[in-house]
């Protein structure tokens, strides 16, 4: 999750939305963002950057009263599959996933087998954190609409 306190906005980062170079395009000076870790509501032993649940004292942050405005980036569900089995092989061949390399077939049909980053939707994360009221960022045009949402230029990292 990122926070613009200026702005008052939240974006809301699920697995494989870019969420690692938003983190690191937008959480800088020039850009104001704050990179908030949390809890992971599928992992009690694990916290990290997908966090997705807004504070309640986020509720009345800015002067006037008005609560955060929630962003949650969402991505092609085929793409995002394929992105997350290309993770999937990253992790693979640097011994950091469970050690047993799939075919596309095998990862597609045993996904639910696999560790939950791999399987849960972006509504999955979303209803884990009790959100409901949220606009949305498409990934296939992060950064025009993060430079709307910002009212500045954006330009992330390379993927």
């Amino acid at each position: 999750m990122i926070y613009f306190p200026d702005n008052n906005i939240v974006i809301i980062t699920p697995p494989h939305t870019a969420s690692g170079n938003m983190h690191r395009g937008l959480c800088v000076e020039k850009h104001g963002g704050v990179w908030v870790m949390g809890p992971d509501p599928f992992d009690e032993d694990s916290v990290n950057h997908h966090y997705a649940k807004l504070p309640s004292s986020w509720g009345k942050f800015d002067a006037w009263g008005d609560p955060a405005k929630p962003y949650v980036v969402c991505r092609n569900p085929y793409d995002r599959l394929v992105g997350l089995f290309l993770h999937y092989e990253w992790a693979e061949d640097r011994g950091i996933g469970d050690k047993r390399y799939l075919c596309w077939e095998e990862f597609v049909y045993g996904i639910n087998d696999l560790h939950y980053f791999f399987h849960k939707t972006i509504f999955n994360f979303l209803k884990a954190a009790g959100l409901e009221d949220y606009e949305t960022i498409v990934y296939e045009n992060l950064e025009e609409d993060l430079s709307r949402i910002l009212g500045q230029e954006v330009s992330l990292p390379p993927r």
